[in-house]
């Protein structure tokens, strides 16, 4: 019965619905302009405390086991999904890590192609008897050897079960740099972000001590209601 589900009766879960939307209204019609003005605002929010407490008794136990439902079936999931994930990144990388080699290896090769029949272009000039540029001048026509056009990148990484995408991505290897960068004008603020965590927790602990550029520490306070 432990791992039964509990269910909540809608009409308990509409009168719940009822209490909590005129406190709501109350709340946002509220404004705190004196003593007694925020004496009620305390005992307002004393109220949603104890309001939320009565909602959790309620809805705990129906939560509880069905979280437990939850994470069991994820659990479930992920000890067949994960080593699926595991081998189809191992698939990925070393199918995408092929075609990137094998592209680079045809554009060199092209580029050999290129390359040599530039030369053979220029040695043909030479037996004319002219340069590559007066005979272009001249309207010579030079007969270069034929070039293959360069293989489509999708042809290289085509494949019946899939293709390579492109996907491009990157690894900061210099934090400083970078942030050097961004202070120069070089690269746009947008690149950085405040480590907001860690400036809280130094906030807390050191207070109006705190003097960072550009960080403004203040107290916003907190209310701590007594619930019923």
């Amino acid at each position: 019965m432990d791992d039964a589900i509990i269910t909540v009766p809608n009409e308990q879960v509409e009168q719940v619905r009822a209490e909590v939307a005129p406190v709501l209204e109350a709340a946002r019609a509220l404004a705190v302009t004196d003593r007694p003005s925020y004496e009620h605002a305390m005992r307002l929010g004393a109220e949603c405390a104890s309001r939320i407490k009565h909602v959790e008794d309620i809805f705990g136990p129906a939560r509880e086991t069905t979280h437990k439902a939850w994470k069991t079936v994820t659990a479930t999931v992920a000890s067949f999904v994960d080593p699926l994930k595991e081998a189809r990144s191992m698939c990925a990388s070393k199918a995408a890590a092929w075609a990137r080699a094998e592209e680079a290896r045809i554009r060199a090769e092209e580029a050999a192609r290129q390359e040599e029949a530039r030369k053979r272009a220029e040695v043909a000039a030479q037996a004319a008897g002219a340069s590559p540029v007066s005979l272009f001048v001249l309207g010579t026509p030079i007969q270069a050897p034929a070039v293959p056009k360069p293989v489509p990148t999708s042809q290289i990484v085509s494949a019946a079960a899939g293709t390579i995408r492109e996907n491009w991505t990157m690894r900061v290897t210099d934090f400083n740099a970078l942030v050097k960068a961004v202070a120069a004008g070089e690269v746009d603020l947008e690149v950085l972000q405040a480590n907001e965590s860690v400036l809280r927790k130094r906030a807390k602990a050191l207070k109006t001590t705190m003097k960072y550029p550009g960080v403004e520490v203040f107290d916003e306070g907190t209310a701590v209601f007594r619930s019923r």
